[in-house]
């Protein structure tokens, strides 16, 4: 049983759905980094295109989240969109709101929080998929 609750822990300690989801991460089999200078910021990923009959120019997992943020993700592609969807959304939501871009860190920790919540409620899973953000920001840099 513990194989399909959230919230419960197996045997050996660990949270099933949090490995199940690592997982889907892994079987990806991309790898991206985010290089940080003094006054630039700088993602990278492999492109693998699986099948000859799609459109390698179709194929992206670089985002622009708004005007000064950007994200690179690995792992499941619907996830993946999940997440820049919902990356795009609160940061139009904040910029209505306050009436400026986002700051990087209060957007990520707004995502970050939803994604807790997705290991932690019923009738919710864990996304397959690991982000990351970057973001050059006046005051504080890259």
């Amino acid at each position: 049983a513990h194989e399909y609750s959230i919230t419960v822990f197996s045997p050996q300690g660990k949270l099933i759905q949090v490995e199940y989801a690592f997982q889907a991460v892994k079987t990806a089999g991309l790898t991206a980094i985010a290089i940080k200078g003094k006054d630039t910021a700088v993602v990278a990923i492999e492109k693998k295109v699986t099948d000859r009959l799609i459109d390698p120019d179709s194929v992206t997992n670089i985002y622009n989240v708004n005007d000064g943020i950007g994200a690179v993700t690995v792992g499941l592609t619907p996830d993946a969109k999940s997440v820049i969807s919902r990356l795009r959304m609160e940061a139009a939501e904040y910029k209505f709101e306050n009436g400026h871009q986002a700051p990087i860190d209060v957007l990520v920790s707004t995502y970050a929080n939803i994604a807790q919540y997705y290991t932690q409620h019923a009738f919710t899973r864990v996304l397959g998929v690991e982000t990351i953000c970057v973001s050059y920001d006046k005051e504080k840099g890259p």
